[in-house]
């Protein structure tokens, strides 16, 4: 009933047959809404007597991949929300998905960046990178600059939190 198009990043699936209940829905007619408060779009699919709201994300992954295993979830590469196109979602953990959550950046106070801290009790040096992976923290070298600490970062997130992909 529904065809996949990776032309649009938020609603990507399109009804395939016009609707059977006088012509209300069109075939061509996009699927799907990001009306809700915490901006994943979803989609209503099912009957008139039986339906149900999905996450987009998971709906592109399954219809792909087929059903997401017991205990993974699908996490946005690129960190949009928004962007439920199939190139852009990927199977994660719950510990890897969380790692690559946009809020981990924004709560951070010094730096706003992910993974990067600020020491103020090292002025030549108080920028250095951590990473989480598998219940363990990593922690680089300091750095004079952030950015220096933002690339020592990935280069941490590379070697330690498998799936990462930057």
């Amino acid at each position: 009933m529904i065809t996949y198009l990776g032309d649009d990043k938020t609603l990507p699936f399109v009804r395939k047959f016009d609707s059977a209940n006088r012509g209300r829905y069109k075939a061509g007619e996009r699927l799907g809404c990001v009306k809700s408060p915490d901006g994943y779009a979803r989609i209503r699919l099912g009957n008139r007597k039986c339906n149900k709201l999905f996450l987009m994300h998971r709906v592109v992954w399954a219809y792909h991949n087929g059903p997401i295993p017991v205990g993974m979830q699908i996490d946005h590469i690129n960190r949009d929300i928004t962007d439920n196109r199939i190139e852009n979602l990927r199977l994660a953990t719950p510990a890897v998905n969380s790692q690559n959550h946009i809020e981990a950046a924004k709560n951070n106070i010094t730096s706003k960046k992910l993974g990067v801290h600020f020491r103020s009790d090292c002025p030549k040096r108080p920028w250095f990178a951590r990473v989480t992976a598998n219940g363990k923290t990593y922690k680089s070298r300091q750095f004079a600059t952030i950015e220096e600490a933002e690339i020592a970062r990935e280069e941490l997130a590379k070697k330690y939190m498998q799936g990462y992909v930057g």
